[in-house]
């Protein structure tokens, strides 16, 4: 990957993150992931971008920087799948000792979906992050391959 062009993918992720927040994405975020590894899982990312970007224009990229790029992707994924196994807990723990009586139905699904949602938007941002990242790195390794 070339300096120009992760100079373009970050301004082009800046407006884009600027426009989320304006549109209420990521209010929307913190309210749907009640275990907030969601932005953990952002927090990391922006991490691993910055860092590739710091090696492209050092001209620094080597073999231990690329493994703790892709390093960073997995721990990307793995917190998502965290966020996963955690929704799922949410999820089921309100169903423990649950009074099934139509008056308290609404109330269960209430608690059972917002556990459902923290465990598909962590494995969605875990997903995509991880997924970028790893292109990058990769992009970035064949690229140093090449010269």
């Amino acid at each position: 990957m070339k300096k120009t062009i992760w100079s373009i993918i970050s301004v082009a992720m800046i407006f884009s993150i600027y426009f989320s927040y304006e549109m209420g994405y990521f209010h929307f975020l913190w309210d749907a992931d009640k275990s907030k590894i969601s932005f953990g899982v952002v927090g990391l990312f922006v991490f691993g971008w910055s860092k590739l970007g710091y090696h492209l224009y050092k001209d620094s990229l080597n073999e231990k920087s690329l493994d703790t790029g892709y390093e960073l992707a997995d721990h990307s994924m793995a917190l998502g799948m965290l966020g996963t196994v955690v929704g799922f807990i949410i999820m089921l723990g309100s169903l423990k000792g649950a009074d099934l009586s139509p008056e308290s139905i609404k109330a269960l699904f209430s608690v059972a979906l917002s556990g459902m949602g923290t465990s598909l938007y962590t494995t969605a941002v875990g997903l995509i992050s991880a997924t970028i990242l790893r292109a990058a790195y990769h992009s970035a390794y064949e690229e140093q391959q090449n010269v």
